[in-house]
């Protein structure tokens, strides 16, 4: 999603929230193309020209596509044994409020759609807002849609924005934010893009929380990293490229030793002729003829090239998933929320 906005261009924000939210924009931008690499890891899109060595993958067979469920794997897994059914009051009652939020907002599977970009970014965004239809309305949001500045001295959000709604592009390939909600400690702001301007309108609703209604939904956060660290991190992305890099290896290796290199010594230009042109019938024919060539009275010598072995491709991916078992071996750890 292409997202860019001009701060000077949105109506409604006085000098104070509009360089916050400017700075909330700059963050998101920062992160954007590190949160792009991680998604496009989780949907198991790596190509060869990014893992080439420039060694033994030739520049010809950078377009092969090799799949690898690796990255979705790491998260996939964890996030399954994350799971949310609803609250529960003292001794075990039902809370109706509660139980009809849950309901209204359809939290039991959105929760697992969260879970899995909590797992994936590191951390993902639930945020609140009123409705005249359910009252309270949660919706969750990637660091792909949402960005916040962190507070270090409340250890909690200090403000953040959203994307709610987007329309397409003029092409209909791309798409673009029509509505984003920007939070702070007493106000959500709701900045709406005016029809195919450049221009942005904020509308201010208060509110008594005394914080912003937006809270982060954190995977395996650290004092320098409070918005967590993403279950594909970097070794992990190191081995999932060599795993592409491996079997890439291994899929070339296992076309020439399905076809073996065979070789003709002491032929004559005709018969190399023959063979040149015919070469898949050479291959798999029964029978190679050749008489003595007259030229130097020689037989024709026929012989084949060792095969390929691609058991050393093999035990490098046991290796790469040895090394990759080792570490995303967090199963004893369970998202909360």
């Amino acid at each position: 999603m292409e997202f860019s906005i001009d701060v000077n261009n949105v109506i409604g924000l006085d000098t104070y929230e509009r360089t916050r939210f400017a700075n909330l924009l700059k963050q998101f931008s920062k992160h954007k193309d590190k949160n792009n690499e991680k998604n496009k890891y989780y949907e198991g899109k790596v190509t060869l020209g990014e893992v080439n060595l420039g060694i033994a993958l030739p520049p010809g067979m950078l377009s092969l596509e090799i799949g690898c469920s690796w990255g979705a794997k790491t998260v996939d897994v964890l996030a399954a044994r994350s799971m949310f059914d609803g609250f529960v009051g003292v001794n075990g009652e039902d809370i109706d409020v509660l139980d009809r939020v849950v309901a209204n907002n359809n939290l039991v599977a959105e929760y697992m759609k969260a879970c899995r970009d909590e797992l994936k970014y590191g951390c993902t965004f639930a945020t609140l807002s009123a409705d005249p239809v359910i009252g309270c309305q949660i919706r969750f949001h990637s660091p792909q849609t949402a960005a916040a500045e962190w507070n270090g001295e409340k250890g909690r959000i200090d403000c953040g924005f959203a994307i709610i709604d987007s329309v397409p592009d003029n092409d209909d390939l791309n798409w673009k934010p029509s509505l984003i909600y920007y939070y702070t400690d007493d106000a959500i702001y709701s900045i709406k893009r005016r029809d195919n301007s450049t221009i942005w309108d904020a509308t201010r609703y208060s509110h008594k929380m005394g914080r912003p209604l937006m809270e982060a939904l954190i995977w395996n956060a650290t004092s320098d990293k409070p918005f967590g660290r993403s279950r594909i991190k970097e070794p992990v992305r190191r081995l999932i490229q060599g795993y592409v890099r491996t079997i890439a290896n291994a899929t070339i290796g296992l076309e020439f030793s399905t076809a073996p290199q065979k070789y003709l010594l002491g032929i004559t230009d005709d018969q190399y002729d023959a063979v040149i042109n015919n070469k898949f019938k050479q291959y798999v024919g029964s029978l190679i003829a050749a008489t003595t060539n007259p030229e130097t009275g020689e037989n024709p010598v026929f012989g084949q090239l060792p095969q390929g072995n691609i058991s050393p491709h093999v035990e490098m991916v046991r290796i790469l998933a040895t090394q990759f078992s080792a570490a995303t071996g967090y199963l004893s750890q369970i998202p909360a929320w």
